[in-house]
């Protein structure tokens, strides 16, 4: 299958409208990372984003409604589900060539909207009981949240996947992620892991904010940017850079666990299977 990157205009919208009616797969940008697209009311639709992503079949899937690609959701006529266009655990993708690194050939259309404002994924929350329970942390600060509906309990554990992202690990390239807990000597600590792996002959890289570049020397960095918000904004373009550039090591930055970094922690978490330095 031949996979065509299109220009969000209203003709190519309405193009990859008329796909997900017929049950194709539509990657497209929303203002958190790419989606891959499908009519969530065609049950061989939905199945085919599980084939697609390599996605295991409890792991379920976020439906659009309104109110994100409003005009790609008029042009199918119906909800769209839409996990992130990547492959199944790999780092979410928030460019349209990151889709196509990951579905060339699996797809037919990708719409080009240009980076992803957020680049992490949404904030679900569960409304259906009393209390409010924060199932996944994501681009929306959970303080934020509380300031409407009042005190949220937050799920770190269950036993079947009450969402994307709760049951598998994530995000992970194919470089062994690791991440430092947040305190005042955590670059020094990152700079020991460095040079040990280093000594092992490992090839790593340290993922920083760029205040803090200068306090690694020589050593290899990929800075994040100036602030949190920027480091969730380029979190997954940065670990696929990684991958790019042949590391094998990724060395993260730790993050204060308030506002945006709750998120990043979480997915920090999830691309390194847990290890903290």
């Amino acid at each position: 299958m031949e996979t065509k990157v299109l220009k969000p205009t209203v003709e190519n919208i309405r193009i990859c409208g008329e796909a997900i009616r017929r049950g194709e797969l539509v990657a497209f940008p929303t203002e958190t990372v790419y989606g891959l697209g499908a009519d969530a009311m065609q049950k061989d639709a939905a199945k085919n984003i599980y084939a697609a992503k390599g996605r295991p079949s409890d792991n379920p899937l976020i439906v659009h409604v309104s109110r994100t690609a409003l005009a790609l959701i008029r042009a199918a006529d119906s909800p769209i589900c839409a996990p992130s266009a990547n492959t199944s655990g790999a780092p979410s993708p928030t460019t349209a060539s990151h889709v196509l690194e990951d579905m060339k050939g699996k797809i037919p259309y990708i719409l080009d909207g240009g980076a992803c404002k957020i680049g992490i994924e949404s904030t679900v929350i569960d409304l259906t009981r009393e209390t409010p329970r924060l199932l996944r942390p994501g681009g929306l600060p959970v303080e934020k949240i509380k300031e409407v509906v009042g005190e949220i309990e937050v799920v770190t554990n269950a036993s079947v996947a009450l969402c994307p992202g709760m049951k598998y690990k994530h995000y992970a390239p194919k470089a062994e992620v690791f991440f430092s807990a947040y305190y005042d000597k955590m670059t020094d600590t990152i700079a020991d892991w460095y040079d040990k792996i280093v000594s092992r002959g490992g090839k790593p890289v340290i993922m920083c904010l760029d205040e803090n570049a200068e306090k690694y020397g020589k050593r290899d960095v990929i800075t994040t940017g100036a602030s949190y918000d920027d480091y969730a904004h380029n979190l997954f373009a940065d670990l696929r850079l990684a991958d790019e550039r042949g590391y094998g090591y990724i060395i993260a930055e730790g993050v204060p666990d308030s506002g945006i970094g709750n998120s990043l922690i979480n997915r920090l978490i999830k691309s390194s299977g847990g290890r903290i330095i």
